[in-house]
């Protein structure tokens, strides 16, 4: 029958030979110091004595439980060792504690005798290595400790502070150490300040990364501002026709910069206002520069244009706005044009297309124009059936900022 599962035991294993290297002969006899009981599996072990004969190569083995184990009670008992080999004996107490018995089995001649008390002796010398070495106050007594179990004991030191030796030699000159700047960003104010050494320890390059300050408090009311229309006068690239007949005026002004023109016609007390690209039709005039571009406002009501289509004259709005959303949109596209505006004078209503990748859309702003709302075009062709062209320029000036 075997010990219970909650008891640890271990290997002993020992070889015994003569002077001359033959295999001895004898027993080997252990016998634990006191009764032992086991709580857990209610059972006890008395101390009888375990006796095992040397083999053919003097040796032997038997399995012993750990002196220990904390399922046996008392704990820290030893093994008393008999040893007749050879017709000599000796006896001596072992210990045998988990420390050392973790690997399931040891041999006997590892083992050192140990006093019959037990408990705190126990069977291998201990092993001590240095464990913590801690500087104490100056004048203050040395302290050394020793933690853990034999045989792996741990030895800490605390040694105090010894007096301010003499002074040393100078060493050589150092190296001469450059410093610079390098780069300076900033982060948002939640961001992370950081400095960085992108040089070397002798040649330093520091890139910083400096986080924004909070946003200030918000300033003052400035002054109320004011707007007038001074003289108006002419410039290169700009010119006004005048037809004599039917008390038409137009004033183109060119946009250098968008090669956009800005066209104000007046058809009697009537007035409208516009933007022209370069038109392919037939219906243009030539400036001073030799580019031709659109005559894009018309006053419908009063000059109808003949239908290609047929030998009758339809009303000429409907066939604008036909052909300017058909064939003559497709052409523009085609060419390229930036910008196109479809003006509808009778109803006051203008349609801005963008012109991109050979189609169109439309827009509620100019792109040509940064900042020209064609809302504000419709407006002031409502303007000028009530206003004469002074006042929708000036209200034009006042708006368009």
């Amino acid at each position: 029958m075997a010990l219970p599962a909650n008891v640890t035991t271990v290997v002993v294993l020992g070889t015994f030979l003569t002077p001359e290297g033959n295999p001895s002969t004898g027993t080997i006899s252990f016998t634990a110091s006191s009764w032992l009981t086991n709580s857990g599996a209610n059972i006890a072990i008395p101390n009888s004595t375990v006796s095992k004969t040397l083999g053919t190569a003097g040796n032997f083995s038997v399995s012993l439980p750990i002196t220990d184990d904390p399922d046996l009670s008392p704990s820290g008992f030893v093994y008393n060792v008999s040893e007749v080999v050879d017709g000599v004996s000796q006896n001596y107490n072992i210990s045998i504690p988990g420390t050392i018995a973790g690997g399931g089995t040891l041999f006997l001649a590892d083992l050192a005798p140990v006093a019959p008390a037990g408990p705190e002796y126990y069977s291998l010398a201990s092993s001590l290595s240095i464990g913590s070495v801690t500087t104490l106050a100056a004048g203050s007594a040395a302290t050394a400790t020793i933690t853990g179990l034999a045989p792996a004991q741990t030895l800490n030191l605390g040694i105090p502070t010894g007096p301010t030796g003499n002074t040393g030699a100078t060493g050589p000159q150092g190296n001469t150490g450059t410093l610079a700047v390098g780069s300076v960003t900033s982060v948002a104010n939640s961001g992370t300040a950081s400095v960085t050494n992108v040089g070397s320890s002798t040649a330093g390059t520091f890139d910083f990364v400096l986080r924004d300050g909070p946003t200030g408090a918000t300033g003052a009311q400035g002054n109320t501002g004011t707007l007038a229309v001074g003289i108006v006068t002419s410039v290169a690239n700009s010119h006004i026709n005048r037809n004599a007949n039917r008390d038409t005026y137009r004033y183109t002004v060119r946009d250098p910069n968008a090669h956009a023109y800005r066209d104000t016609d007046r058809y009697g007390d009537k007035y409208a206002y516009s933007y022209s690209i370069a038109d392919p039709d037939g219906d243009t005039y030539r400036d001073t520069n030799a580019h031709s571009y659109a005559d894009t406002i018309r006053n419908t009501d009063s000059h109808p244009k003949r239908d290609p289509d047929s030998n009758s004259n339809r009303n000429a709005n409907h066939y604008s706005n036909s052909h300017d959303r058909g064939s003559k949109r497709l052409l523009y596209e085609a060419l390229g044009v930036r910008e196109y505006w479809i003006v509808d004078v009778e109803r006051a209503e203008i349609v801005a297309l963008a012109v991109r990748d050979r189609g169109s859309y439309r827009i509620e702003e100019s792109l040509v124009l940064p900042g020209l709302k064609i809302a504000l075009l419709e407006e002031g062709l409502r303007r000028s059936r009530s206003n004469n062209h002074g006042k929708v320029s000036a209200w034009l000036l006042t708006q368009w900022q």
